[in-house]
């Protein structure tokens, strides 16, 4: 389960967002028989490594052209085809690198994740590490943020992702963060009309611990940035221009 401060669903918590399922098959909590097991770290990357065996060059080509970001970008974040779910598959990280988790998306744009998945981050193979790193939301916005050059986490959600971001940081030595809002419309959230991605960019920022910037880009998020024709220059310009805060 995950809260989302963006799209409604039929349990609504205290804070203005709504509860939902990685599974969104199942609208409410599934009675887990005595005898299920989830699946363990090594079963998910056991799951993946079949899966990328499987993945064509040509499959990799299509994705790319249809998200508007490289092949290259989607191979480091281990991005494969999912014939079983007749979905792409993306895995999901710990701060200490271990899988725990695998988000689904098929060609529609329907995102699920893989039963008995943690939410986690998304990021890049381990060769790809700097000391500055984006922050978006999602594997796809990721995808896009590394497509221009730059190094990159994607968050679960919005408001998710937190904890392992803080450790990420310590742990790898990140001295400054970038965090990438999407241009959201305009919600009720509790009491007030705002735009859920800043709220959960302002409070990753206000917990992170280390410089940093709130991105937002003039179009409805990075990737569509990046399809409309935004460059790393472009992106560097802006940033360039606010001033980095603890």
């Amino acid at each position: 389960m995950f809260v989302c401060m963006r799209v409604e669903s039929k349990r609504p918590t205290k804070s203005g967002g709504w509860y939902h399922f990685y599974d969104e098959e199942h609208p409410y909590i599934p009675q887990r028989p005595a005898n299920h097991s989830i699946p363990s770290v090594v079963d998910l990357g056991a799951m993946l490594t079949r899966w990328r065996m499987n993945t064509s060059s040509t499959q990799f080509e299509s994705l790319a052209s249809q998200l508007g970001v490289t092949v290259s970008s989607l191979q480091t974040l281990g991005c494969c085809w999912a014939d079983k779910h007749k979905a792409w598959a993306f895995p999901m990280f710990s701060a200490d690198d271990k899988i725990i988790g695998i988000r689904l998306r098929n060609n529609e744009g329907r995102k699920w994740a893989v039963t008995g998945s943690r939410g986690g981050l998304f990021m890049p193979a381990l060769a790809h590490r700097q000391d500055t790193v984006f922050l978006p939301e999602g594997p796809t916005d990721t995808a896009a943020l590394i497509s221009m050059g730059f190094y990159a986490w994607g968050r679960p959600n919005c408001m998710a992702g937190n904890e392992i971001i803080k450790e990420s940081v310590k742990l790898y030595h990140i001295r400054k963060a970038v965090i990438v809002s999407d241009n959201d419309e305009l919600k009720t959230v509790g009491d007030k009309e705002q735009r859920p991605g800043l709220i959960g960019a302002k409070k990753l920022k206000s917990e992170i611990g280390v410089k940093s910037v709130i991105f937002i880009p003039p179009t409805k998020d990075i990737r569509d940035y990046l399809k409309n024709g935004a460059t790393r220059e472009m992106v560097m310009t802006i940033i360039n221009q606010k001033v980095w805060t603890v």
